[in-house]
C-alpha cells in the first residue's frame, strides 16, 4: 500500500469529522441576470436561486476591516473563510451565502458573505471558500 491509498481509505472519515464541526446552517444563493419583474418598482431584477443549504463553518481570516465602494454605496468588507461539506457542489465565485442558524454564536445569524474564490482539491476534507463579509 502507498500513502495515497492510506489517505484515500480514511478520507471519508476525515470528511465526516470536518462536517461534524460545522455547527451553523448556511444558504448559498446565486443571483441570475435580470428577468423577474419587481411589481413595486417596475424594474426587472435578477432571480435568486439557492445553490446549497446545509451545515457550514465560518471563521474570520483576519481582524482588519476594509471600506470599499461598490455600486455607489460604502460597504465594510472583512476577509474570511466559509467551510462547507465536500458534498456542497456548485458553489462558485460571486455567490452569496448567509447564515440562517448558529448553534454557538447567535450574532452569526444573518451574516452575509460573498464567495471570492474557488474551493477545489484532490484529497480535501471540506470545501473552504475565501469569502468577504459584507453588511
Amino acid at each position: 500500500m502507498t500513502l495515497g491509498d492510506d489517505i484515500q481509505g480514511v478520507l471519508p472519515e476525515l470528511q465526516a469529522a470536518a462536517e461534524s464541526m460545522m455547527r451553523d446552517r448556511w444558504v448559498v444563493e446565486k443571483i441570475t441576470a435580470g428577468g423577474v419583474l419587481n411589481e413595486d418598482t417596475g424594474e426587472y431584477e435578477g432571480a435568486v436561486v439557492a445553490v446549497y443549504e446545509g451545515p457550514g463553518k465560518f471563521k474570520a481570516a483576519n481582524t482588519a476591516v476594509q471600506d470599499v465602494e461598490a455600486g455607489g454605496q460604502l460597504l465594510a468588507v472583512q476577509g474570511a473563510m466559509l467551510s462547507l461539506p465536500v458534498t456542497a457542489v456548485g458553489v462558485r465565485e460571486g455567490h452569496v451565502a448567509r447564515c440562517v442558524a448558529s448553534e454557538n454564536d447567535p450574532d452569526l445569524v444573518g451574516v452575509r458573505v460573498r464567495v471570492t474564490g474557488p474551493a477545489r482539491g484532490t484529497a480535501i476534507t471540506a470545501r473552504r471558500f475565501r469569502v468577504e463579509e459584507t453588511n
